[in-house]
């Protein structure tokens, strides 16, 4: 749906926004312009705008009908090709895309999550991989309320070797204390993998067997969200360090363990290729642990 004519946009073809300054095309360029796949090129500053306006007027949900709201729309437009306001960064990366309306969380700059389970981990991930900045709490009442560990957990990564593959979903097989862990090729694969991975390490002496091969190689382009892919190298890193904090606590999470957990999976997360993830840890004021993770480091 489109609130701004071709007439209108007409208009600002070829103009350079007035309050644009010395870093305004590097820093556009580098950060916000989409690539294009059917035109095989990156796109314009109009195009970025025109689909960020039409995105942010289409959540409009009041009595208007779409008629009313073009000179608003074109209003908008107008200020944010100038410069003059501007939306979230996140609006003006993947408002409008596919992902924005089958994922919504993707245009969030923010999101919190409390530890007193472990699907707060495994949505930690996710929303990370959206590119949301995340806020987490480790009270010891939270960690407290987490599932036993096990120890003696054995991580095996199975050499890299990328395949053709589409495998979107991660699978899993289970003999005994054998864990085999097949990750799938996108974001739901990724976070599904974790679940399971956590889900071994509940258990003394597993023995998780890592396979990475569906994941595309660092540098391919992701078509749906924007950037490029970043290769397996961080999840196989994050799933070390998760064991080695699970086999140290010899039972049970201290908040300073749980945080290190989403500190090392926030670590490994590089949104689109090239933007590291954000974190903000809350713990409680008497863990004098949790006070001084970070000292002397």
């Amino acid at each position: 749906m489109s609130y701004l004519s071709q007439e209108f946009l007409s208009k600002y073809e070829g103009l350079r926004p007035r309050h644009a300054g010395v870093l305004f095309d590097v820093v556009y360029l580098r950060t916000y312009s989409r690539w294009l796949e059917d035109k095989k090129r990156r796109e314009t500053w109009k195009e970025t705008v025109e689909r960020v306006v039409n995105y942010n007027m289409s959540l409009y949900s009041g009595p208007k009908p779409q008629e009313a709201l073009v000179p608003e729309a074109e209003e908008l437009f107008d200020r944010i090709f100038h410069l003059e306001i501007l939306p979230a960064g996140r609006s003006l990366w993947v408002g409008g895309t596919k992902t924005a309306y089958l994922k919504p969380e993707v245009t969030f700059n923010c999101a919190f999550v409390v530890m007193d389970e472990l699907e707060g981990i495994t949505d930690l991930f996710h929303l990370l991989l959206c590119g949301c900045g995340v806020g987490f709490r480790v009270l010891p009442e939270d960690v407290a309320k987490l599932p036993h560990t096990g120890i003696n957990i054995k991580v095996i990564n199975r050499p890299y070797e990328p395949i053709q593959s589409k495998m979107e979903h991660t699978w899993f097989t289970k003999t005994d204390n054998k864990w085999k862990i097949f990750v799938g090729d996108s974001r739901e694969g990724w976070v599904s993998a974790l679940k399971r991975f956590l889900e071994a390490c509940k258990e003394t002496g597993s023995i998780i067997e890592m396979d990475y091969n569906a994941v595309r190689p660092a540098g391919s382009r992701i078509k749906t969200f924007g950037g490029r892919a970043p290769g397996p190298e961080g999840i196989m890193e994050m799933c070390l360090n998760i064991a080695n904090i699970v086999n140290s606590a010899k039972g049970k999470l201290k908040p300073v363990d749980v945080m290190d957990i989403c500190n090392f999976i926030g670590k490994n997360v590089i949104i689109g290729g090239t933007r590291r993830s954000s974190q903000v840890s809350l713990g409680a004021m008497e863990d004098q642990e949790f006070i001084d993770a970070k000292k002397d480091l």
